[in-house]
């Protein structure tokens, strides 16, 4: 993604533990609208450091 912002030290271990735990949570894992919702719910948490990695 051309527009995206330099976050490679976001992405340690713990992140995509996080991130896993938070899409199998969903309530339709087949459901791709829902897991959007979920990613862009974690990227508003990362940009307020309310998300752990």
């Amino acid at each position: 993604m051309p527009n995206a912002s330099p976050h490679q030290h976001i992405h340690t271990d713990i992140y995509h533990a996080n991130v896993v735990a938070e899409l199998a949570g969903a309530d339709d894992t087949s459901d791709a609208q829902e897991l959007r919702g979920i990613l862009r719910s974690i990227s508003g948490r990362l940009m307020r450091g309310q998300f752990v990695y």
